[in-house]
């Protein structure tokens, strides 16, 4: 192995191993934003959903979603609109 390919692995070692520590506690910080967005706190109670029966649902809540709501309102077909943000 030639002087400079052994001088370039040992500087691009010693820089991961620097960078390592940084970069995992990014990753901790990362996860835990998601931890914050879970998503089995959005999960309705069953006594929410005992009464839905031959219903439409509606899967995101944006402008799209909306006028589907409207249309099937229109027409008294019964919907569930699902949508990941907490106020619609």
């Amino acid at each position: 192995m030639s002087p400079q390919l052994s001088s370039l692995l040992f500087l691009v070692v010693g820089i991961s191993m620097a960078l390592t520590p940084w970069l995992a506690a990014g990753g901790q910080l990362i996860a835990s934003r998601f931890e914050l967005h879970d998503v089995r706190s959005l999960l309705p109670v069953e006594s929410e959903t005992d009464d839905l029966q031959d219903h439409i649902i509606i899967c995101g809540f944006g402008r799209v979603g909306q006028i589907i709501a409207q249309l099937l309102s229109e027409k008294l077909i019964p919907f569930v609109a699902l949508d990941v943000r907490r106020c619609i």
